[in-house]
């Protein structure tokens, strides 16, 4: 069963194969500008919205049906060719547009003598908006 996506990167779960997805963080915030007056306080102004930033954890492991470095290799691709990319989590489509990969980290929990066997790789995400 899907249970969401990454561009290519396809999050499920059947007898074979089991990548999914766990941390799950959204922020979003607003931008404010800070304008000085003499003798008085600070007067804010409301100027518009943050760029949404999402953040997640994904475990790859060759024993659940996953290669963990043909999918290292996709995100790494990702980042760093700047790919706009659709996020969707169960059926719905998240952000305005798209998403870019703005940063990953891997943290290898084993390896063999084939290479890395599970990782788990944290991904943070920025949205991209027309």
């Amino acid at each position: 069963m899907v249970i969401g996506s990454l561009g290519d990167v396809v999050f499920q779960v059947s007898k074979d194969t089991i990548l999914t997805i766990d941390n799950i963080q959204w922020d979003s915030g607003a931008k404010w500008e800070e304008h000085a007056r003499h003798l008085k306080d600070p007067a804010l102004e409301y100027v518009g919205m943050e760029a949404d930033q999402m953040s997640f954890d994904i475990y790859l492991s060759r024993t659940l049906g996953v290669d963990p470095m043909k999918q290292i290799v996709t995100l790494f691709n990702y980042e760093r060719n700047g790919t706009l990319l659709p996020l969707t989590i169960g059926n719905k489509g998240y952000g305005k547009y798209r998403w870019v990969i703005i940063s990953t980290t891997r943290k290898f929990q084993v390896t063999d003598q084939i290479g890395v066997s599970s990782v788990t790789v944290g991904l943070n995400l920025k949205g991209y908006t027309l």
